[in-house]
């Protein structure tokens, strides 16, 4: 099954929870993402975001197992807590300017995360954000980037270098 969301409102709560026949999503024309909107919709692997949508609720992709890659654009503001946990196949994430908090486990148990690409302006990166990502090597943290939190890099076992970017003053890591 195919989804293509081209309304004026938001997506509901829950609105496509457990559909696992849904391949693809294409958001367009939505201004927000409800919570666990797509929440263990495991076959889906297509995944295209809009740039009328303005927020990603909480745990809006959680346990979508077969979602190998995800753009999230500039407009996007908000990404709720959980918003991909555990989203195993996920390999290629690239996040865009508007986002300003990487909120709490974001990404954690994502295994087969090995790119990412941090949206310049996040200044924030909370708790167990990419915890369980153990095959992710290498992360870039943006100048923006003032506190990371606890536990951020929780059982990254594979992860050998994290840049800070053009830093010139001090940063507050959780441990």
């Amino acid at each position: 099954v195919n989804a293509d969301i081209l309304n004026n409102g938001s997506i509901g709560s829950s609105a496509f929870n457990g559909c696992d026949k849904l391949f693809t999503a294409n958001i367009q024309s939505v201004g927000a993402v409800g919570n666990s909107a797509f929440c263990d919709c495991s076959s889906l692997q297509n995944l295209t975001i809009g740039e009328a949508v303005n927020s990603l609720g909480y745990s809006a992709f959680k346990n979508c197992s077969s979602l190998k890659e995800s753009v999230i654009p500039d407009n996007i503001r908000v990404m709720g807590v959980y918003c991909f946990e555990n989203c195993a196949s996920l390999q290629k994430v690239a996040i865009g300017t508007g986002v300003r908090t990487l909120n709490d486990a974001t990404f954690r148990n994502c295994s087969s995360l090995v790119d990412i690409n941090i949206g310049v302006n996040v200044d924030s990166i909370r708790y167990d954000v990419f915890s369980g990502c153990s095959s992710l090597p290498a992360i870039k943290i943006p100048k923006a980037t003032k506190r990371i939190r606890d536990r951020v890099f929780d059982d990254c076992t594979k992860l050998l270098l994290v840049v800070f970017e053009d830093r010139k003053d001090s940063i507050v890591l959780g441990c």
